[in-house]
C-alpha cells in the first residue's frame, strides 16, 4: 500500500533526520549548463551541520570530469564528501583484471557513443572494432541526439551474434537546457526488448549504491536520503537498496508533472504515477534548497 508522501520546502526540515545526503547532479543540483537557485547556499548549510553528501550521476564519464563541471560552476570540492558516476563504476568493472562477471566478456568493443564519452575508455585496453559482428560486446554510453530507430537493424544483429550489452547511463532520458535528450537507457531498454543481455551501471541498480555507501563516515542506511528527480532511477535505487528518498520538483519531474505543480491539489497525480511505476518516494521538495 503507498504510504503518504510529506511536502517539506526544504532540507531544513530533515536535518535531525539524515547524517548522509545520496544526491543526483543533473536536474537537482543543475540543468546541464547553469546550477539551479538556492543549491550552493544549501549545500553550505549542509557542511556547517556536519552532514556529508555523495553525488551519484549516471554519467558515462568519469567521476574526475564531473567534479571539474561542478568546480566550473562554482561548487568546490569542499563541499561534498565524494562523486562517484556511472561512467566510473563501469570503467572499474572494465579495467584489467577483471572479476566476475566481466572476466570472460573480451576485449573487442563496439561503441555507441560520442566524442565528449571517449575518455571513459581510452585506457582500457579495449579494441574498439567498426564492424558488429568483430565485437565481443557493445559498450553503450549514449549516441549525441540520436533516435532510436538509427540503430534498430545493428541491434538486431547484436541479438542474432549474443552479444552482450554494457550500459554506462541507465537514463532514458535528460532535460538539458529545457529540452528533453534521449540517453543510453534508451538503447538499452530497446535492446532487452527483442532479447539482448544487457549489463547496467548507474541507478537504480543496487551494486551503485553498495559502493557509494561505503564512501560515507556514517554508514547506515536509516541515516541516509537519496535526493533526485526521477521516480524510475533515483527514487526507485533508493527504494531497492533501503532507504529514504526525496524528489525534487525540478529536471524530468517538471518535464513529467509541469512546471505549475502544486503539492497541495495535484498530489494524486504524483502518487498514481508513483503507483504505475511501482515505486514510494518519502518527501517531496520543491527542489534542491535548504
Amino acid at each position: 500500500m503507498m504510504q503518504q508522501i510529506t511536502f517539506y520546502s526544504g532540507l531544513s526540515d530533515l536535518q535531525d533526520r539524515y547524517d548522509s545526503f545520496i544526491v543526483d547532479l543533473w536536474g537537482v543540483i543543475h540543468d546541464g549548463s547553469q546550477l539551479f537557485p538556492n543549491v550552493l547556499a544549501a549545500l553550505k548549510k549542509l557542511s556547517e551541520a556536519q552532514k556529508e553528501i555523495v553525488f551519484l550521476s549516471n554519467s558515462p564519464r568519469r567521476s574526475s570530469i564531473l567534479a571539474k563541471n561542478l568546480h566550473e560552476l562554482q561548487i568546490p570540492d569542499t563541499l561534498y564528501k565524494a562523486l562517484y558516476s556511472s561512467g566510473e563504476d563501469a570503467y572499474r568493472a572494465l579495467k584489467m583484471p577483471r572479476k566476475a562477471p566481466y572476466d570472460h566478456l573480451g576485449l573487442k568493443a563496439y561503441v555507441l557513443s560520442q566524442p565528449m564519452h571517449q575518455g571513459l575508455y581510452y585506457d582500457l585496453d579495449l579494441e574498439i572494432v567498426e564492424a558488429i559482428e568483430n565485437a565481443d560486446f557493445i559498450l553503450n554510453t549514449g549516441p549525441q541526439n540520436f533516435k532510436p530507430e538509427e540503430y534498430q537493424q545493428i541491434l538486431h544483429q547484436a541479438v542474432t551474434l549474443k552479444l552482450p550489452m554494457v550500459c554506462v547511463n541507465p537514463d532514458i532520458s535528460v532535460v538539458h537546457g529545457g529540452k528533453l535528450i534521449l540517453c543510453a537507457g534508451a538503447l538499452a531498454e530497446y535492446y532487452q526488448k527483442i532479447g539482448g543481455e544487457v549489463r547496467y551501471h548507474g541507478k537504480p541498480y543496487p551494486n551503485v549504491y553498495q559502493s557509494v555507501i561505503e564512501m560515507f563516515t556514517v554508514k547506515d542506511l536509516k541515516r541516509t536520503l537519496a535526493i533526485g528527480d526521477s521516480l524510475i532511477t533515483d527514487i526507485k535505487g533508493g527504494n531497492t537498496f533501503g532507504i529514504d528518498t526525496a524528489l525534487v520538483m525540478t529536471g524530468l519531474f517538471e518535464q513529467e508533472f509541469g512546471r505549475d505543480f502544486d503539492p497541495e491539489l495535484d498530489m494524486p497525480k504524483l502518487i498514481t504515477a508513483c503507483h504505475q511505476k511501482g515505486v514510494q518516494p518519502t518527501y517531496l521538495f520543491p527542489q534542491f534548497q535548504w
